[in-house]
């Protein structure tokens, strides 16, 4: 199961990650947590984005919800490729979306 957490920033989700986390452990539940991605990115983020650190960001992001999917039942992700998807999408990255992969 893989139980992810999307939103702006500072509204929590990460605090929720761990809160949710712990209490899963608790129960004796095999889980672990995938960390925000973007914050290791060595390429521009937030509204200095760019396509090729969007494209690290979702790879990055995939590859590690798989490995970790691969260890536990129960993956709790703190933010998740809907959030590439939502930078990709907005108006300041317009120009940019026509770009090709």
């Amino acid at each position: 199961m893989k139980i992810a957490f999307i939103g702006a920033h500072g509204v929590g989700k990460t605090t929720l990650c761990y809160d949710l986390a712990s209490r899963l452990k608790r129960q004796d539940r095999a889980v672990d947590l995938v960390k925000e991605v973007a914050r290791s990115c060595p390429l521009p983020i937030n509204r200095e984005t760019t396509l090729p650190a969007q494209a690290w960001i979702l790879h990055t992001q995939i590859a590690q919800e798989l490995a970790t999917a691969a260890q536990c039942d129960i993956v709790i992700c703190d933010r998740s490729v809907l959030d590439n998807y939502a930078y990709w999408c907005t108006p300041q990255d317009a120009s940019r979306r026509t770009m090709s992969w």
